[in-house]
């Protein structure tokens, strides 16, 4: 993928980056660049303060290594803000993204790498209502197809919520973790470059050139709705034996880690999964009580827009990505096979007793987002349980319940209710 300058737009920036996407700088060929004699931030993204001369905790850190694995020493690193989901979502095809680059640092020797922020930051349209920042990461080393992409939400903290939605807010940030407070603790994303063949629509095109894919001159585009498409966000069993009964609410301000599809044609079945975005409910969805003998999952929907990037050096390469935008509502359950749960992982539970999980880390659901009929894959997605959406077991007889992955009282995955004797 070609690499390009960033230009201002009066009082925003169109940057190119996203799931595939570079966005650095025509003057990256210049010798003050490429020998790092200078800490400046003239050149290169020169409305960003590198983030080796700002003081403080790291936002997001990371190695950054070469296609063969090699670490990419003095990589070109940079975090991007988007718009937030329900801002996304109001665009209209054809529209430019407003996006704006929030840090910038080169690699050290080693190709390790580390982001800050500045505390005059502002963040006004780019925080959702959970107080969520999308992000894109984007590293490259200079040569013109090698780039490293990754897709993630961030959240402002509590202490400067206030500040934040009243005036676009002094950004203290620290990686989303669904209803509790975050801790303020780096994110570490490593990178591995992919090389990319660009894709050019036909022949090379001047600044001018209106193109037939539906890409912007440069920046970033909203091309089109990809609708509604049903996201799992729960799962449960109970077996026969077990007699249990399951109650599952997905309801207002619970989150999903939905992922984000990246091509760089745009053709149909040449997407893949490149990082992920945290999405909010805006009602509560609850979806019934199965009882025993029954495998469920349980979906929702979510919109999701279809959005090409296009950068020039000389370029131009076009880079497309599948990004959620926002809660739609809705709720459909199908039969799901019984996962495997070993014996260890299970505690009893005594005739009348009941089990309620209203807090846990996320689990992950392969192909938990349906987009298969119009991109060619479905993607995954991951739910976690809050104080407002939770999963409560009912046990009419004695029974056990068990986790896939650890015990049910600590980060046990998916939840099995068996049968005492099991």
């Amino acid at each position: 993928m070609r690499t390009h300058a960033p230009t201002r737009l009066g009082r925003r920036f169109k940057v190119s980056l996203a799931l595939g996407s570079a966005a650095l700088m025509t003057a990256m060929s210049t010798p003050a660049l490429a020998d790092d004699t200078t800490r400046s931030s003239g050149g290169w993204l020169p409305e960003i303060k590198d983030s080796r001369e700002i003081t403080g905790s790291a936002l997001i850190t990371g190695t950054v290594r070469k296609p063969d694995g090699k670490t990419a020493a003095n990589a070109y690193v940079y975090a991007t803000a988007w718009p937030d989901g329900e801002a996304l979502g109001q665009l209209e095809e054809g529209d430019d993204v407003p996006t704006r680059v929030i840090a910038k640092t080169r690699a050290d020797s080693n190709g390790n790498y580390q982001l800050r922020v500045a505390n005059t930051l502002q963040l006004a349209g780019m925080t959702s209502a959970a107080g969520n920042v999308d992000v894109d990461i984007t590293a490259t080393d200079g040569s013109p197809d090698d780039i490293a992409t990754d897709s993630l939400s961030l959240r402002v903290s509590s202490a400067s919520a206030d500040m934040k939605r009243t005036a676009g807010g002094v950004a203290n940030l620290s990686l989303a973790q669904g209803e509790e407070d975050p801790v303020i603790k780096p994110v570490n994303r490593d990178l591995r470059m992919e090389r990319y063949e660009s894709e050019s629509d036909g022949k090379r095109a001047g600044v001018g050139a209106k193109f037939a894919n539906g890409c912007p001159v440069t920046g970033e585009k909203y091309l089109r709705s990809l609708g509604k498409r049903w996201v799992s966000v729960g799962m449960h069993y109970q077996t026969g034996p077990s007699g249990a009964k399951a109650t599952y609410r997905y309801s207002t301000s619970a989150e999903a880690s939905l992922a984000v599809g990246m091509s760089k044609s745009g053709k149909f079945g040449t997407f893949s999964g490149n990082g992920s975005l945290k999405r909010s409910t805006s009602a509560s969805i609850g979806f019934g009580t199965q009882g025993p003998k029954t495998g469920i999952r349980h979906y929702t929907m979510y919109k999701y827009g279809l959005y090409c990037n296009t950068s020039r050096s000389p370029g131009p390469d076009f880079t497309f990505y599948a990004k959620p935008t926002s809660f739609a509502g809705g709720a459909k359950s199908v039969k799901s096979a019984y996962p495997k749960t070993p014996k260890r992982n299970c505690v009893p539970h005594k005739k009348g007793s009941d089990f309620v999980q209203d807090k846990s880390k996320m689990s992950s659901y392969s192909k938990g987002v349906k987009l298969d009929d119009v991109i060619g894959v479905d993607l995954t997605s991951q739910s976690g349980y809050t104080r407002s959406s939770s999963l409560k077991f009912e046990f009419p007889k004695a029974a056990q319940l068990c986790g896939t992955k650890g015990l049910p009282g600590n980060s046990p995955g998916l939840l099995v209710a068996r049968g005492a004797g099991f």
